[in-house]
Parts: C-alpha cells; sequence; structure tokens
C-alpha cells in the first residue's frame, strides 16, 4: 500500500502571436552612407560656441537629438518581427526546417 496519490494536471498551451515593428538600416547599403552622411552634416551644424548654462546644453542636445530621429526615419526602413508559436511545434513533428537544420538534435543534445 502507498501514501502517494498520483495527480494528472491538464496545462492548456495556446497560439501565441506577437507582431512588432522596428526601424533598420541594411548595413553596407546606399540608405547606411546616407545616414552617416546626414548626421556627420548634423554634427558639423551644431553651435557649440555660445554654450554658458545647462539649459543651452540641453537645448542643443534636444535639437540635435531630434534631427538624428529625422534622418534615421529618412533614411531607414520598417520592417515587422513576428514571433509565431504554434500548438504543434514540438521536436519530434516530422518538419523541414528542423530536418534541414538538425535543431532537434541540437537542442536535445544541449539539454
Amino acid at each position: 500500500m502507498s501514501d502517494h496519490v498520483p495527480l494528472t494536471v491538464d496545462i492548456m498551451i495556446l497560439e501565441e502571436f506577437i507582431q512588432t515593428k522596428k526601424h533598420t538600416i541594411v548595413k553596407n547599403s546606399k540608405e547606411e552612407k546616407k545616414f552617416i552622411g546626414k548626421l556627420i552634416i548634423a554634427i558639423k551644424g551644431l553651435n557649440i560656441d555660445h554654450i554658458t548654462s545647462k539649459e543651452v546644453l540641453e537645448w542643443i542636445i534636444y535639437k540635435f537629438t531630434d534631427n538624428m530621429e529625422k534622418i534615421w526615419l529618412k533614411n531607414s526602413k520598417i520592417i515587422n518581427i513576428t514571433n509565431h508559436f504554434k500548438l504543434w511545434w514540438n521536436c519530434y513533428m516530422p518538419s523541414p526546417l528542423i530536418q534541414k537544420a538538425h535543431l532537434c538534435g541540437v537542442f536535445l543534445a544541449n539539454n
């Protein structure tokens, strides 16, 4: 006779879909060259000769960051980042992606 009682618990795993957007500039692209060029011009254009107070310095920094954001938005492009987790996704399902990359073997070997 045992004093242990087996427990069974059902845990629901729901499908999760997360979508976000971000701005990006491709490395070594013409957009990156334009961005850097415009940023250099903005830095050279800063009037830093008469910083007489904290408020003036904060204003210069504000204007610079505002210009930098405008330059970034003008030269970057929006990409969608999607994390989509499916209920059926596991290392035992026959998936061409898993078979090609051998992800399950790597995952199981590291855990």
